[in-house]
């Protein structure tokens, strides 16, 4: 019989793993970082990590993803805004972006030098 994943759990490991990644490139660059460190950090098998995972490259791509949609979110919230008129989510818009910048300078910094 074959094993049901639960998706939640899945997409929870997946995530994890991604935290641990930008941890791992913030404090040795994505060069430095091996396979063998996010291992460690999450205390999982190779076996494990290449279920969610096929390769370095692959994380690395859900990596960049998963910065994209976690900056993107609050501004699509301004932009699909019905009651906002076009000034509004202009002004939100570029509002929103100075304020991620700012939150986020240090990892933002780091992440450049990588």
């Amino acid at each position: 019989m074959a094993r049901t994943a639960n998706l939640e759990a899945v997409a929870a490991k997946r995530r994890e793993i991604l935290r641990a990644t930008q941890r791992l490139v913030l404090r040795k660059g994505y060069e430095q970082m091996s396979i063998q460190d996010i291992l460690d950090e999450v205390q999982i098998s190779s076996g494990a990590f290449h279920h969610y995972f096929d390769s370095r490259g692959a994380l690395l791509a859900a990596f960049v993803e998963h910065i994209k949609q976690e900056t993107e979110k609050p501004l699509l919230l301004i932009l699909r805004d019905p009651k906002l008129t076009a000034i509004e989510k202009l002004q939100g818009f570029f509002d929103t972006l100075d304020h991620l910048r700012m939150a986020h300078k240090t990892e933002v910094v780091r992440l450049g030098h990588v």
